[in-house]
């Protein structure tokens, strides 16, 4: 093989070697300097720091325990509205009851008005002759 051919070769490999412009996308010393040590990192929680935490299970059954109180409270609302209801309805057939009685009060007294009128006229007309 000659030297041209040697020199071809190695440059259709080096054809695929990265050049400046593909390794400008990979960090720099600079950038990883920006990035957590060791050291940063013992300072996170663990897994044992973390237990003293809530977990789902944990949550579902607090929030179970709301959701029934709410459920209580809601039925024990329920019954006093209902309860409300009721006597609210008792009230409104009394007003109507005592509406209805004041006309009847109001009807007689008329009635009897107007049969004092006539016994008056009656007596008027006795006396008179």
């Amino acid at each position: 093989m000659t030297d041209t051919e040697k020199i071809d070769q190695i440059l259709l490999k080096m054809e695929s070697f990265a050049t400046k412009d593909d390794l400008k996308v990979f960090a720099t010393k600079d950038d990883l300097k920006a990035f957590a040590t060791k050291d940063d990192l013992k300072a996170f929680a663990t897994k044992d720091d973390l237990k003293a935490f809530a977990t789902k299970a944990d949550l579902r059954h607090e929030t179970n325990l709301v959701l029934e109180e709410l459920d209580s409270t809601e039925q024990r609302l329920n019954r006093r509205i209902d309860s409300t209801n009721k006597d609210l309805q008792e009230l409104r057939r009394y007003v109507t009851a005592v509406r209805y009685n004041n006309e009847i009060v109001e009807i007689l007294m008329k009635r009897q008005d107007n049969v004092e009128q006539r016994l008056q006229k009656v007596e008027r007309k006795v006396l008179c002759s």
